[in-house]
């Protein structure tokens, strides 16, 4: 029997020159976004949407030049981004896109669900009657991109929709940002999730109205069950769509 992969398939190629450009094109660093916040958060949108792919060699003097930057920030966003697991920093090869594995799926969305749970404790007894409005408005552009076949438009309206309960649970502090470096990396495993079926939007949509409806009555046990289960309900897709393997293989 062929041993089922354990890890995706990577690189070990130099991003491109053309990748470079396209993860790091459009407007500078503005306002009170410092140059290194700005290599940082274009770096982790690059990977998340797969521009930049897992095993790519990151060299700091190419994405340098490509921004007309000195190395300083590119070499501290590329450190922030290791600190989140998206970017390995490996010996003799420097920087490089970290590789996605079945092992570390699972253990970012067990954690998931229960940071989640945790989120959602907080927040619930917070929400006022303008945050109900958000989460069903978000609940409708997901419904409304699934409807088009829209994959970014469903994936942005879900990251904001679970915005809501993070903000208001904990609209600050070390958790927010333990939170933040999670999304990070588990977006690295959405990305991958481009070919999700209609079944598995159907049934996370049917998640998120009854969270909705859950938050409206204040439930706190139940929303924690449910959202655990939501993501572990996601891991469970992923692994088999992604490593052709459940939990316990």
């Amino acid at each position: 029997m062929t041993p089922k992969p354990s890890t995706v398939p990577v690189t070990d190629a130099l991003a491109s020159q053309d990748a470079l450009t396209k993860a790091f094109s459009g407007p500078s660093a503005a306002g009170r976004e410092t140059q290194t916040e700005f290599v940082y958060h274009r770096l982790l949108s690059s990977i998340s949407a797969g521009v930049l792919k897992p095993g790519e060699r990151l060299k700091i003097q190419a994405i340098a030049d490509t921004l007309s930057l000195s190395i300083t920030p590119v070499r501290e966003a590329l450190r922030l981004a290791c600190r989140d697991g998206v970017v390995t920093e490996r010996p003799y090869a420097g920087f490089v896109v970290s590789e996605l594995s079945h092992e570390e799926l699972w253990e970012l969305f067990e954690l998931r669900g229960l940071l989640e749970g945790f989120v959602v404790r907080k927040a619930i007894p917070k929400l006022e009657v303008v945050d109900l409005r958000e989460l069903r408005e978000n609940y409708d552009r997901m419904d409304e991109a699934f409807g088009r076949g829209d994959v970014d438009a469903f994936r942005t309206a879900n990251t904001e929709f679970h915005g809501v309960l993070i903000r208001r649970g904990f609209p600050h502090g070390y958790t927010r940002d333990v939170i933040d470096a999670m999304s990070n990396n588990t977006q690295r495993y959405r990305a991958a999730a481009r070919g999700l079926d209609d079944s598995y939007y159907r049934a996370a949509q049917a998640d998120h109205l009854q969270l909705i409806e859950i938050c409206e009555r204040g439930d706190v046990q139940a929303a924690e069950q449910l959202v655990r289960e939501h993501a572990l309900t996601f891991a469970r897709y992923l692994s088999q769509t992604m490593f052709g393997a459940t939990r316990e293989d």
